[in-house]
């Protein structure tokens, strides 16, 4: 990923995307309690669940951007309802239209923001798929090829990976930035979530679903710029660390190169034959004519 100052060089409005969620019964994880006081006691049920969809940056949460809706979903995971075509719906009429021009947005590689506009055939694919798709490309092949022969040369005119909202984003002239795989610590939008959720919590006494929606909303308009700064701030000295531990291994890898003897040390070892005096070898003698 670019570090942070990279990405504001040209001036370009950074924007950072996420999705989260939140249930009814989201509260406090410590309080005091007794048991003839039923307002502070915790259910322990997580109850239902809402879906948030939102982005911010610099100077706040992109305003219109707000997505919050109730989870339909019976297993417990908001991924099953926050799919591609949900995701790209908000981006169209949420996202998109609010954003400032040629920006940049930032968002992590949940599935849901990873489909490939393009699929190129798995090695598991039918033999046909794989055949259509060479046929697609106008790759010559000979048709009594078999599967592993197919794929092989798949494999060899397999293009650049292309995301579906990377290219849409592209239509709408920005740029974006994947964070690495496993670093949402690199996405202030984590932290903000942090924070409406602390807020949401701190007021759900009665953990009840007629008041959670109001909770949320009242929490993200709690949100403010000086937030959204601090949490950027956060990502930028996180960011900056671990640029100098990459930097501190390089050296390191460099040096224990040169001690092995590597790139530095081969002109100490080149010597010319013409220079070699074989005549003050130490401890060899000329072998004596029979």
């Amino acid at each position: 990923m670019k570090k942070n100052n990279e990405l504001g060089a040209d001036k370009k409005p950074v924007t950072y995307l996420d999705e989260t969620w939140i249930n009814s019964h989201y509260t406090v994880r410590k309080c005091w309690q007794n048991s003839s006081d039923a307002s502070v006691m915790k259910n322990t049920n997580p109850g239902q669940r809402w879906i948030l969809v939102h982005a911010g940056g610099e100077n706040g949460f992109v305003p219109g951007a707000e997505l919050l809706y109730k989870c339909k979903s019976k297993t417990g995971e908001y991924h099953d309802e926050m799919d591609t075509i949900n995701f790209v719906k908000w981006l169209n009429e949420k996202l998109l239209p609010n954003l400032p021009p040629n920006g940049i947005v930032v968002i992590d590689n949940a599935p849901c923001h990873s489909k490939q506009a393009e699929k190129v055939p798995h090695q598991t694919a039918l033999k046909s798929e794989m055949q259509n798709w060479l046929t697609s490309q106008n790759i010559t092949f000979n048709p009594k090829m078999t599967k592993p022969e197919l794929y092989q040369l798949i494999k060899a005119n397999k293009p650049e990976k292309k995301y579906i909202v990377d290219e849409l984003s592209k239509e709408h002239g920005h740029e974006v930035v994947r964070l690495p795989p496993y670093h949402c610590d690199l996405n202030p939008i984590e932290y903000i979530w942090n924070l409406v959720k602390q807020r949401v919590a701190d007021k759900n006494i009665d953990q009840s679903e007629r008041q959670i929606e109001k909770l949320t909303k009242e929490a993200i308009q709690s949100i403010t710029v000086e937030d959204w700064k601090k949490e950027i701030n956060h990502v930028q000295r996180l960011e900056n660390d671990f640029w100098e531990k990459d930097r501190h291994q390089e050296d390191q890898v460099r040096q224990f190169v040169i001690s092995l003897g590597g790139e530095d040390s081969s002109s100490d070892s080149e010597t010319d034959e013409d220079d070699t005096d074989n005549s003050e070898m130490s401890g060899v003698e000329e072998l004596a004519d029979d």
